[in-house]
């Protein structure tokens, strides 16, 4: 029996980048059910986001203040390439965003609205990421909101994210000798982060509203995993979620392949592209959260 958009609330999807959350997201995206829109840098670590913008434009209850934040989104590429994939003109977002009260919250929640609406789909989300450091303010705003915290190898993500940015198409930082310890810090920081919170969510948030999910899990058995998140999430399982494309690979040129999403060869690659000595500091440093997270 399904239940109404308005029982079940919006499903997030956060945790740290090169976790999956591109295949997971086209998982769902592919039930019936289930419209998630990607990522729109609202909230952000770094002072770059939407919400930055906010501070600048001033109150939004003011309509010419409240034009000049459409506008923004409608010129800053991660919301201007949402927007265009709901064919939501600026217009019409303005009218639909005048109606609102105006606030962060609301901004989010249009966005992920219009694009269900366009999908006739009665259940909203977003992929977030990063927003892991968010979950609370998410919470806080939607009260009933489902959050799926993903993990992954934190090796094999550094790997990931090394051969992802060193492609050709990155040419500032090909060849620049202190990339892979940039790179390096930069995700042996943001995963014992990732997973110092997530033992903190699942001692304070119920189960029926906060979950996490292994990569690994997810590729290894992914009709399990996916009829166990439907389950969270609360509705029924759906083969279609199991029919998805590889997309967004380090390790494959361009940005979708003809190849199924499931494939066990990414949880073991990072085996034959690790430098020793990373492997060596990350398992010492990030030894407690790998235990516990089952890396080690």
């Amino acid at each position: 029996m399904r239940k109404n958009r308005k029982e079940i609330g919006p499903v997030f999807i956060v945790g740290c980048g090169r976790t999956g959350s591109q295949l997971l997201m086209s998982s769902l995206n592919n039930h019936p059910d289930i419209s998630i829109t990607s990522e729109t840098k609202f909230l952000t670590v770094w002072k770059r986001g939407v919400f930055n913008k906010l501070k600048k434009v001033g109150d939004l209850q003011d309509d010419e203040n409240a034009k000049e934040l459409v506008d923004f989104l409608y010129s800053f590429g991660p919301t201007k390439n949402r927007l265009n994939q709901i064919a939501v003109s600026k217009e019409e977002f303005l009218k639909e965003f005048m109606k609102t009260d105006r606030s962060q919250k609301s901004l989010i929640e249009l966005i992920m609205e219009l694009k269900a609406r366009k999908e006739n789909k009665q259940i909203m989300g977003a992929k977030f990421l990063v927003h892991f450091y968010y979950v609370p303010k998410l919470f806080d705003w939607f009260p009933n909101a489902k959050v799926i915290h993903l993990f992954r190898d934190p090796r094999a993500i550094f790997i990931s994210q090394l051969n992802k940015d060193k492609k050709p198409y990155y040419p500032f930082e090909k060849g620049n000798p202190l990339y892979d310890l940039g790179i390096f810090l930069y995700k042996l920081i943001y995963w014992g982060w990732s997973a110092k919170l997530h033992q903190h969510y699942r001692k304070i948030y119920s189960t029926d509203n906060y979950t996490h999910m292994k990569f690994e899990d997810l590729i290894m058995n992914p009709e399990n995993e996916l009829k166990r998140i439907s389950s969270f999430i609360g509705v029924e399982y759906s083969s279609k979620m199991k029919e998805v494309m590889l997309v967004n690979s380090s390790f494959e040129d361009g940005y979708k392949s003809d190849k199924k999403g499931f494939r066990k060869e990414p949880i073991y690659r990072w085996k034959k592209h690790i430098n020793p000595r990373y492997n060596k500091i990350m398992k010492f440093i990030l030894k407690k959260d790998m235990k516990k997270m089952g890396y080690l």
